[in-house]
C-alpha cells in the first residue's frame, strides 16, 4: 500500500510517481489529481457505492444531487403513515422531461412520481409531487481525493496496480512518450474493466427479485 506523502514523493521513494516514470520534474501532485477524477469517472465497484435518505418536498419535482455523486445505483420512495414504498424507474433524463404533462391551465400535474433521471445538479422527475415522499437513494461517489490528510483509500488499499497504471500513463503523456502513454493506458483500462466485472460478479449468487412495481436503475 502506497500512502499520498510517497506517491507525490522525490524520484527516489518506493512508490512515488515520479520514480514510476523515471522522472524528477513531473507535477506529481497534479498527475495523481487528474488521474484519480480520470479513474472515478469510469470505476463502479462496491466501495464507491453510498447511500441518502431525504423527501421530495411536496410540489417539487428534483432532488439536489448529493456531493460527489457518480452515477445512480437505486432510488425507493419508503413507506410512511401515508405513502406506500415505491421504486420508480430510471430513464435518461430528456426521456423524463418528455413525460411531464400538463392541466387545462398549462400547470404541471401533481402525483407520485414513477419515473426519474439525473442531470448535472439534480434527479429530476416526471411529476410534481403531491405530498412528500421520503427516499432512498444508492449511489456511486468519487472520494475524497488522496491528501496529507487523507493519505490512504480504497484505490490505494485494494486497487494499487490500477492507480500505478494511471498515474504512469498520465506521467508519460506529460513527457510526450507516446509508446509508454499508450501502454500504460492499456493497462489502465484493463484493470478498470477487471475491477467492473469482478463487481458484476458480486450478484452471480444474489436472488435479483424485487416485489414493487418498477426498479430503480434500469428499467
Amino acid at each position: 500500500m502506497t500512502a499520498y506523502a510517497d506517491l507525490v514523493a522525490a524520484k527516489t521513494t518506493d512508490g512515488s510517481i515520479k520514480q514510476w516514470v523515471n522522472n524528477s520534474f513531473i507535477p506529481a501532485t497534479t498527475i495523481l489529481t487528474e488521474a484519480q477524477a480520470w479513474i472515478y469517472q469510469r470505476l463502479r465497484v462496491r466501495e464507491m457505492l453510498t447511500s441518502t435518505t431525504g423527501s421530495l418536498a411536496l410540489a417539487a419535482d428534483t432532488i439536489t444531487l448529493p456531493t460527489r455523486y457518480k452515477a445512480p445505483k437505486f432510488l425507493m420512495f419508503t413507506a410512511n403513515s401515508t405513502v406506500a414504498k415505491s421504486v420508480p424507474t430510471y430513464r435518461p433524463v430528456d426521456f423524463v422531461v418528455t413525460q411531464f404533462e400538463y392541466d387545462g391551465s398549462g400547470n404541471r400535474t401533481t402525483g407520485r412520481p414513477n419515473l426519474w433521471g439525473a442531470d448535472a445538479t439534480n434527479l429530476q422527475f416526471e411529476k410534481k409531487a403531491d405530498q412528500a415522499y421520503p427516499y432512498y437513494l444508492l449511489y456511486y461517489q468519487s472520494l475524497a481525493a488522496l491528501s496529507g490528510s487523507s493519505t490512504t483509500n480504497f484505490l490505494t488499499d485494494s486497487y494499487p496496480r490500477l492507480l500505478r497504471a494511471t498515474c504512469s500513463f498520465m506521467g508519460f503523456e506529460f513527457l510526450k512518450d507516446t509508446d509508454r502513454q499508450v501502454y500504460w493506458l492499456k493497462v489502465a483500462m484493463g484493470e478498470i474493466s477487471d475491477a467492473n466485472v469482478a463487481g458484476d460478479l458480486e450478484l452471480s449468487g444474489a436472488e435479483l427479485q424485487m416485489e414493487v412495481e418498477g426498479d430503480g436503475y434500469g428499467g
